[in-house]
């Protein structure tokens, strides 16, 4: 039986940022149900390119999945490292029937000079943070033949631009993994460690440092909640300096050093095992996210399964997922501003109602036990096998508008 060969491309599988996960999660499932001939086309930090495939490991850690990188170096310029550098040659050897690109559509403004990816059937899959959809990243998609986005906020655009070949699909989550319980004592102790007091009440941020994540508004609040709530502190789980702000010093300019505890280590490159992320989540008395716009947002599901409650900006996603659920908290927007050249309508929290939601939560706890148990089953929504058939469903829907199907073979790169 003929196997569709599916080339994704996208930050590598090994890499501890949202696109990393979500394609090492996806690719991993798709690859298990024996439909599909899947290979990676693995960006940023993985090693050199391995000259033949299948490629199944990277940094020691194999995947079940064929991975090859860009060819492209660290001085190289960025469309270089976003898969410019092979595409090429892997749509010449690889011959692939599907190919997905999950990024964001800036990252992908140059695939207009690639007159290859005419030869295969072009889907791309991309965040809707923020509306409009600037004009030159329309046409940038409709370079595909598929477009899919990850939330309703972005669905009537997709579908607008693409019709019956516009889809949403949400992003998944390991349920069973993350809703596990962790003991009491476990809790205690990891608390004890990082604040030296098991008391106290844990306001938590999961989150790429860079400027979407708007993490100085969050830190500028919270040292105006300390001054009242002495057994406040923040757990922030994020790299201290990647391309956002330097957050230790951020923490020192807001006056609340020694009521912040960051995760030692964490890059891009070089995150924690999942168990200890799990425990992490589990000292969160609440997760917090007050980003400008989120396409998905891992971090508010990965806390919701396991029974942690979110404070989220009430824009894009927010509302879909807390409102619909009554999981958590919106924070009003304070500000609408208009990004510069694209033009996209991005929203600034407004500090003083992020303020009176923490005063409020922290000194009544019986609603963070409600919206923590409605989180929990609302997370249970996004387990994966409940999202993996909807892509079956796109991919085989495009395999069926197909006239004829090449010869599988065998392809060395």
């Amino acid at each position: 039986m003929y196997k569709p060969k599916v080339l994704w491309c996208s930050q590598s599988c090994d890499i501890h940022t949202g696109y990393g996960v979500i394609a090492n999660d996806i690719l991993t499932r798709l690859h298990a149900t024996g439909k599909y001939d899947v290979l990676h086309q693995a960006w940023y930090d993985a090693p050199a390119p391995n000259p033949r495939y299948p490629f199944e490991s990277i940094n020691g850690v194999k995947y079940p999945f064929k991975v090859l990188t860009t060819g492209a170096g660290g001085n190289e310029p960025t469309d270089m490292r976003h898969g410019q550098k092979n595409i090429k040659q892997l749509i010449e050897t690889y011959q692939p029937d599907i190919t997905i690109m999950f990024a964001d559509t800036y990252m992908l403004h140059w695939i207009h000079q690639v007159p290859e990816l005419d030869r295969t059937h072009l889907a791309i899959y991309y965040p809707t943070d923020g509306l409009p959809v600037p004009p030159e990243w329309i046409a940038t998609l409709k370079k595909a033949k598929t477009a899919i986005t990850y939330n309703k906020f972005g669905e009537p655009a997709v579908k607008q631009i693409f019709g019956d070949n516009g889809h949403m699909i949400y992003h998944g989550i390991d349920y069973p993994f993350w809703s596990q319980p962790v003991p009491q004592a476990q809790i205690d102790a990891k608390k004890m460690e990082m604040f030296g007091d098991k008391d106290v009440f844990v306001w938590g941020m999961v989150a790429r440092n860079n400027p979407r994540k708007n993490i100085p508004a969050f830190f500028e609040t919270f040292a105006r909640h300390v001054q009242t709530h002495k057994k406040a502190r923040i757990l922030m789980h994020a790299c201290n300096i990647d391309f956002g702000w330097n957050l230790e010093r951020l923490a020192v300019e807001f006056g609340i050093k020694d009521y912040v505890y960051m995760t030692p280590g964490i890059t891009p490159a070089k995150g924690v095992d999942r168990e200890t992320l799990r425990l992490l989540y589990n000292t969160m008395n609440v997760h917090v996210n007050t980003a400008w716009g989120e396409g998905f947002g891992i971090g508010i599901w990965e806390a919701a399964a396991c029974g942690v409650p979110n404070i989220v900006t009430n824009y894009s996603v927010g509302p879909e997922f807390i409102t619909a659920h009554n999981a958590g908290e919106l924070i009003n927007v304070g500000l609408y501003a208009v990004e510069a050249q694209t033009h996209i309508r991005r929203a600034y929290i407004n500090e003083r109602h992020l303020l009176e939601i923490m005063n409020r939560l922290y000194e009544d706890r019986k609603p963070i036990r409600t919206y923590g148990r409605n989180a929990k089953t609302a997370a249970s929504l996004f387990d994966w096998p409940r999202i993996i058939p909807q892509w079956e469903t796109v991919i085989d829907k495009i395999m069926n508008e197909k006239t004829s199907y090449p010869i599988n073979s065998e392809v060395i790169i």
